[in-house]
């Protein structure tokens, strides 16, 4: 397969091996730059299908290697959202979604997906 997809191959290894570096302040775990090797190695298989397959399988090997390269750096003063990944308003800044929302919900005012609240189901609480 060579060219542009070991390239590519490359440059993914590299950005997960400074991520590591960066965050956990050594080298990566294997397991890391195996799920990597995997991705990629998928996507040459897929490669092999074709001249437009191996198009839409650089496009998105490259696309992984840009998305894990703007992960090294994390957003700043957005406004879109918490960059920390934290829930705003809670009285617990470490709590994830799920616990904000099942902390502040009953059984009686819990909305189920596809069944509206309990009271319009026939749920009983």
């Amino acid at each position: 397969m060579g060219g542009p997809f070991l390239l590519a191959w490359l440059a993914g290894e590299a950005i997960i091996i400074y991520r590591s570096v960066k965050v956990q302040g050594g080298p990566p775990w294997p397991g890391q730059l195996l799920a990597g090797t995997g991705a990629f190695a998928a996507l040459a298989i897929l490669a092999e299908a074709g001249a437009d397959a191996r198009r839409i399988a650089l496009t998105v090997a490259w696309g992984l290697n840009a998305a894990g390269f703007l992960a090294l750096f994390p957003a700043t003063g957005t406004t879109l959202g918490n960059a920390a990944g934290k829930m705003t308003g809670t009285s617990d800044a470490n709590a994830g979604w799920w616990q904000a929302v099942t902390s502040t919900q009953t059984a009686a005012t819990a909305v189920l997906p596809g069944a509206g609240n309990c009271g319009q189901s026939g749920w009983t609480a």
